[in-house]
């Protein structure tokens, strides 16, 4: 349901459909039966990748994504969060050298603050915020960030000083990563 468009995607059948740590997982696979059975290609874009439904508000929040439950609280980061405590968000506001969707010149402040020398996308933000995700799943390898009023999630790969970024409106994935050289310690 990710992937782009394809030709077959309305005749394709998996083999298995996994749905698990859900609340909601009886109405999830209601509606896997129904788009691979009955065929409503459409019976899943209700569904947020993480947990609950998709925001059908327009807002985009990251609420209920990867990770994040129906309740968390996601803001800017606040004095004293980047700390040796918070060795993710230390090392990513200490480090100067980011680029993001092909984008360079990107820069993670220590007082939360999010700037570009351009945007990632064609009339998008170069000014924004961003903070720590403090839940029990997603606390040490991501980040939250908002552009533009679009939010999204940046889960970081420690050795590589890499992170996958999401898009919580519609789940447009994008990358980024520290500019070279790659320091020799972990991100965090």
């Amino acid at each position: 349901r990710f992937l782009p468009p394809h030709a077959a995607a309305g005749s394709f059948k998996p083999v298995s459909a996994h749905v698990n740590y859900h609340p909601e997982k009886e109405d999830r696979m209601v509606d896997i039966a129904r788009r691979y059975n009955e065929g409503h290609l459409d019976a899943l874009d209700r569904w947020n990748s993480g947990e609950g439904l998709r925001d059908a508000s327009g807002g985009g929040t990251c609420v209920g994504k990867i990770g994040m439950g129906p309740h968390e609280d996601v803001h800017r980061l606040r004095d004293g969060e980047a700390t040796a405590e918070r060795r993710l968000a230390a090392g990513v506001a200490a480090s100067k050298a980011w680029q993001w969707n092909g984008v360079e010149g990107v820069r993670f402040g220590k007082d939360g603050a999010l700037t570009l020398e351009q945007p990632i996308e064609a009339g998008g933000a170069t000014e924004g915020v961003w903070g720590k995700v403090d839940n029990q799943w997603r606390k040490h390898d991501t980040l939250w960030a908002e552009l533009g009023g679009k939010q999204y999630l940046l889960v970081f790969l420690r050795h590589n000083w890499s992170f996958v970024a999401i898009r919580c409106a519609d789940e447009w994935i994008t990358y980024g990563q520290h500019v070279a050289p790659i320091p020799e310690r972990m991100l965090y």
